[in-house]
């Protein structure tokens, strides 16, 4: 399980990548809402990714520090959930 620290590594820098990703796609998905997801999508993919014991590629290990790998993960995780968003609102508007 990760530590308390990791965690909020994890759920801050999901939250401000969710926040890049509000500005980025510029309206079309709210702030909150992208830097909500950014936060959930960064912590879910840290949980798999401890869960499904993967290691750290051996590009990272070493000599640049773990706190990259969570980095790495958060952007992956806050990229997933606010397309996820976006998606779902996008289709909603469709069938309506």
């Amino acid at each position: 399980m990760p530590t308390a620290e990791v965690t909020l590594v994890w759920l801050a820098a999901g939250a401000v990548f969710g926040l890049l990703l509000a500005v980025i796609l510029s309206g079309r998905v709210r702030t909150l809402i992208a830097v909500f997801a950014g936060a959930v999508g960064a912590f879910v993919i840290g949980l798999l990714f401890g869960l499904l014991r993967l290691e750290t590629p051996p590009a990272l290990a070493g000599a640049i520090s773990v706190r990259l790998i969570d980095m790495v993960l958060a952007l992956i995780g806050a990229v997933v959930a606010v397309l996820v968003v976006y998606l779902y609102r996008r289709l909603r508007r469709r069938l309506v």
